[in-house]
This record gives structure tokens, sequence and C-alpha cells, in this order.
């Protein structure tokens, strides 16, 4: 359970258990968790719910999350004292008592119920994407439409600490190595402010421009989507920088932008994403915001000036990375980015002659981060262990400067489950003390190493035998039933009764029934909790027996016996005190009637007030107190009808006289005037403050 807890990702019972540095159970009785640290708080990360095998064996580790077990079914699990039998969300939860709780009364203290276990023992379980470029300028073409000469070029190459020899990046390449040095330049090699950004996503389209009419204006009332040339951009992101520059070949164009899932005859000058940015007569026209949402984008462009021509968006998208240079070359060192990421790259500057120069290399890949190469050495498989042994691997890894972390698991299933033996370890190795564990023959040793989000593993090649043979189970197994079952029938019936137990041991074995010394039935089981039902007939008048013996598959043996008694257990009847008639003032407090009671075999009680049942309960203490707060004047009769198991009965009845206030016999509520009196002295002290209030609005 917890080390399914601990690896499950997002798993809330995992997410306290980073402090963990093992989590298993060397034998079937011994549970082993320790920390990285010492701390009180520990105890309390040690109170998870316990889970059964089956659970973490099949649910994948990140599929935890969609485990819904419906109510009642075949795969619900629960331990506690109730279960939820019903659900609907919003509405209700229905709760039902688990009587296979371990610490129900029914199942393991000393009882006199008169009801049998119903419940079906089978329902209980024993056991953000990025933006597509639309289109692309030709490598050697500019922003603005120029074409760099033949001699003129940006390039831009790549290098590693395991790969020193340049290498041409192109659109769609990906680099990978160790410390990733992206180098950007401009030949010849004269050029100023070389600049190299990278972006998360990029967009590039170029659109015609839409003639407006001449009395249309953009900048007042509602927008005329007719009015514009517009562009699409989806995948927007929420908390996205996004970055505009608008070139137009035409003297002056406007641009706005608003969320395509949004109303447009709602859209206005005023709510547009870019505000006044790019409504400036500048050209190109730059802008960017922070978008409040996820989704997609509509991009207008006003033809201001009424001229034919076309239109080009150029947009980033995401946080940005930009490396400045005054010569003609910039380097970055993708390591920095801290993970494997694909960028779009832009390299702009201006050349000799303070010509601009633009190029944009879109989807480059950029891999720094490998996983760890890793080997067990021993053990491997085929060994005997004994005493303390070495746990021993090889890893290593492509980057340099790694920063590898080992963890140990151990398998005594064949690999059904691993449970966390060692952890945070920068050694590549650890000590291995097998006079803890159970003797196994199909144990299984995994090593996990991880370095900065990446991660490898390697599972011993065959199993192997390791272990104490002397530490073998040697508990009986448990027997959770009711103690006794009592059949208040007449004497000439003859009963039945349906006993229903719980038998629990980590090694299965076989039950043998028997009833008044009479064998009944002999049965095996296989499940760690097993749940069987007898059923008893034609049981004559008296105490009858039934013997429940169970012996594990190790030899070891425990019984339970259920007593059945048919017939009256006796003829006494409950005792009851006589409490005192009791007299209170209407609006008084604290007044409660207490009865004194005893039976060897207590039952239920009822209250009825004028013949009105008002509480009907188990009784399972020496007194019965009932509050007789809160009556309105007048005389009532409170009776307590007591049963015990036998059906025999005694009742005691109590009057209960609530007087008048003398507010009441003159027929005015004392707490009317109490709040008639303070809204008159309110109503005076604000009255002036109103009146000044209005005249200050005047």
């Amino acid at each position: 359970t917890y080390n399914f807890y601990l690896q499950a990702p997002g798993n809330p019972y995992g997410s306290d258990l980073h402090a963990l540095y093992s989590a298993y159970a060397p034998t079937d009785y011994t549970l082993v968790l320790q920390f990285h640290s010492e701390s009180y708080w520990h105890i309390n990360r040690m109170t998870k719910p316990i889970l059964p095998k089956h659970i973490f064996t099949e649910i994948p580790l990140d599929e935890w999350n969609q485990w819904d077990p419906q109510p009642g079914g075949p795969t619900f699990v629960t331990s506690g004292p109730f279960y939820v039998s019903d659900y609907v969300a919003g509405e209700y939860t229905e709760l039902i008592a688990n009587p296979h709780y371990f610490r129900n009364q029914r199942m393991v203290g000393p009882s006199h119920e008169t009801e049998r276990l119903s419940s079906n023992p089978d329902t209980f379980l024993t056991a953000t994407e990025p933006v597509s470029v639309t289109k692309t300028p030709s490598p050697e073409q500019t922003a603005s439409g120029t074409t760099l000469s033949s001699d003129e070029t940006v390039r831009l190459t790549w290098t590693a600490n395991d790969n020193p020899i340049p290498t041409v990046l192109e659109e769609g390449d990906t680099a990978t190595g160790d410390h990733v040095v992206v180098n950007a330049s401009y030949l010849p090699s004269d050029a100023k402010n070389i600049t190299m950004a990278f972006c998360e996503s990029y967009f590039e389209d170029t659109a015609s421009l839409v003639i407006p009419d001449p009395e249309y204006d953009p900048f007042s009332g509602v927008i005329d989507p007719s009015q514009f040339s517009w562009m699409t951009v989806s995948g927007i992101g929420e908390g996205d920088e996004v970055r505009l520059v608008v070139n137009f070949t035409n003297g002056d164009s406007d641009v706005m932008a608003w969320w395509a899932g949004t109303d447009n005859t709602t859209w206005t000058y005023d709510n547009n994403l870019l505000g006044t940015q790019m409504t400036t007569g500048a050209k190109p026209e730059n802008g960017s915001f922070i978008a409040d949402w996820s989704g997609t984008l509509k991009i207008g462009c006003f033809d201001y000036d009424l001229t034919p021509g076309n239109w080009t968006l150029q947009m980033e998208i995401g946080d940005q990375i930009i490396r400045v240079n005054s010569s003609g070359w910039v380097t970055y060192d993708t390591y920095q980015f801290g993970r494997n990421i694909s960028r779009t790259v832009k390299v702009y500057g201006f050349n000799s002659t303070d010509d601009y120069f633009e190029r944009i290399y879109t989807s480059l890949r950029f891999n720094n981060f490998f996983a760890p190469q890793l080997q067990i050495i021993e053990p491997n498989g085929g060994e005997t262990l004994t005493g303390t042994t070495t746990v021993s691997w090889e890893a290593t890894s492509r980057n340099a400067d790694n920063q590898m972390r080992h963890e140990v698991w151990i398998s005594t299933d064949a690999g059904d489950s691993y449970q966390l033996y060692a952890s945070n370890l920068t050694q590549q190795s650890a000590q291995l003390y097998t006079g803890d564990w159970k003797l196994s023959s199909t144990t299984l040793i995994r090593v996990r190493t991880n370095d900065r989000g990446m991660s490898s593993e390697d599972v011993s090649d065959s199993h192997f035998s390791m272990g104490n043979a002397s530490l073998v189970d040697t508990h009986g197994p448990v027997i959770f039933a009711h103690e006794e079952y009592h059949l208040p029938l007449n004497e000439s019936d003859t009963g039945s009764v349906d006993v229903t137990l719980a038998v629990l041991d980590l090694n299965p074995g076989i039950a043998h029934f028997s009833i008044d010394g009479s064998e009944l039935a002999m049965e095996s089981w296989v499940d760690s909790r097993q749940i069987f039902s007898v059923h008893l007939e034609d049981l004559g008048l008296g105490l009858h027996t039934l013997l429940v013996s169970a012996r594990d598959a190790h030899g070891n043996a425990n019984a339970f016996t259920v007593s059945i008694r048919v017939g009256p257990l006796d003829d006494i009847a409950p005792s009851v005190s006589s409490p005192a008639n009791i007299t209170y003032t209407y609006g008084e407090i604290g007044n409660q009637i207490t009865w004194e009671v005893a039976d060897e075999y207590p039952g239920e009680y009822s209250v009825l007030r004028n013949g009105t049942i008002v509480a009907l309960r188990q009784w399972e203490t020496d007194t019965i107190t009932v509050n007789v707060d809160g009556l309105e004047p007048g005389t009532y009769n409170y009776t307590l009808c007591l049963t015990d198991l036998s059906r025999n009965q005694a009742h005691s009845t109590v009057f209960v006289f609530v007087l008048q206030t003398p507010y009441q016999t003159i027929g005015v509520n004392p707490v009317s005037i109490a709040i008639t009196a303070v809204s008159l002295v309110v109503i005076v002290a604000l009255t002036p403050r109103l009146v000044q209030r209005v005249r200050g609005r005047e």
C-alpha cells in the first residue's frame, strides 16, 4: 500500500511520503517503515488506509484515479464500520453498517443479539499543445520581404560536450547531446547586435487587406467584422505571453484582437485584447498581452488608409529567452532549459549597412537529459543468499554532471509486487540482511536510478533464494463471528439460524464445523479472508454449541465457539426506578427525567409522550435520560417501556407539568416587549443620521 501511494503520480496519500526511505514487510506479520529524518510527524504519515493486494497489483500506477467501484459491488473495498451502499452526486450518500467490521461488537464482543447477519458476504472483498505553423517565410527572406544577397546568410549550428564538431540546424531538426550549445552567426561576420530568441510556439501568415467602407469608424461602436481582414490562431494557453508583429504593404493599418469564443456582437475597440498598442500609425505595428484564458484568437487588420495590399502576422507565444551579442555571433546552452524541449528560434539583427535581417527556425528539438544506463551486478539470479549480502549495480549517464540517485526494491512473490528497501542512495550498492526476511525461493531485486526527471530500472535476470527458514508463520487463523445467538421460541417450536463467520490467515488452510459434538462439514479456503455461512435448522429448545476449528497451511490452528440458545433466556422482568414528577415554568431549561434500569439480558426501550413514541433505541446502559425542556404550558405523560431479549417487559411513568409565565397570563410575550422597547430606541437614534445623509447627497 505504501509503495503504491509513493509511486502513483498525484495520489494524495503519497504527497507526504517524500521523506520515506523504505517500506517493506520482511515477514507476514512485520512492517518496516524508515524515514530519512527523525520527526514525531512521521507517526501521522504511518496511518494510511491499507489496500487489499489485488488493488495495487491489478491497477496501473497512473490509473489510480480512474478506479471507481460501484457501492456494494464486488470490487468495493472497505474496512470501516460502514460502507457506501448508494450514492448520487449532489443529492445523498447512503451508509450501511458493515457486519464484517473487525471491531463490530456483533463480531468480537460478548453479545446477546437477537438479529441475524443477513448481509451478502459477496459484497465484501477478501482481499497544453503547441501552436502549429501554417506558413513560414523562405529561409533567406526577411520580414520586410527583402532578400539577402548570395554572400549574406544566417547560420545556426550546435555543439555538445560529446559532439564538439559544429552541426548545422535547419527547421524541424533535433540536437541531442550533453549540454547542447546553439550558435547563431551572420556571414559575413560584421553584423551588429545579432539576437537569438527562443519561444515556445510561433505563427506566421500573410493575407490580403480588406478595403473598408470610407464612412466606417472602427474606434466607436460595435465592430463590423466585414470591414477587417482576419487570421485565426489556436492553442493559446492561459497565462501565455502573446507577442505580435504585423507588417503591411500599404501605408497604415491597425490591428486588434479578441477571443474567438466570445460573442462578436460585443466586440469593440475598447475591449480588444491589444488596447491601443497596435493602432499607432507605426510600421510595423507591435503589441503583446498575457492570455487570461486558454483558447483561440481572432486577429483583425484594419486598412486605415484604404489602400490595397497585404499584411503579415508574426506571433510568438509563451516564455521567451533572448541572447544578444554586439558582434556577428551569439550562443546559448540549451541545458539551461532544465528539460528536453522543443522551441522556435528567431535570429535577427543588422548588417554592416544597417539593413535588418531575420530568420526563423521552427520545431527545433533540444535533448540534454538522458535516462541512465543501468545493470544489476549481484544478485542476478540463481543464488542462495544468507546473512548479510551486498546488492550492487552499475549506472552510467551521458550527462557528465549527472545527479543520479538510486532505489533498491525487493519482491518475494516472483515480481507480483515490489517493496522499497532503500532510496535516495548516491553509492551504487546496498547492504541487505537476509536474516530478517522469511524464506522465499522466488526473490527478485529491482534497482531504479533517477536523474533529474529521467529514470531507468533493471531487474534480476531470474529468481534467487533468500531468507530465514525459521521465520515461518506461527500465528493461527483469526475467526470473527457472533459469540451468541438467541431464538426466543415457544416450547413447541424448533429453530433455524444462519451463522456467518470470517476466517483470516495469510496462509489459508482448512476449516472444520461441528454442532453439539457432531461433525457438520470440512471446508478449505484459498483467500486470506474467507467468509463462511453455516445454516443450522431443527434446533430444539436449549443451548447448542457450534464449534469452528481452522488450521492454516503451516499447521497453526485456532477455534471459536458460537452459543445458540433456543427458547426464553429467563422470565424475570427488567427492573426500573420511579423518578419523581417534574414541574417547571415555561422557558426554564435543565429539566430531564432519568430512569435507573437493569436486566441480565437487556434488549430495547421506547419512550412515549402522551401515547406517542419519541424515542426507540437499543438498551445498552444502566440509566436512560430524556430531556423535557422546550414544552408549551400543559401536562405531559412520559412513559418508559423496557423489553429484554426474552420479551419480558417493565414500565415507568413520570408526569411533567409546565406552568405559564406571568406575561402569558395577560396574553403578552415578554420577548416581544423587549424587542419593541429596543426597536423604539434604535429608531430615535438613527433618524438624525438618515436626515443628514440625505442632505449630504443633495
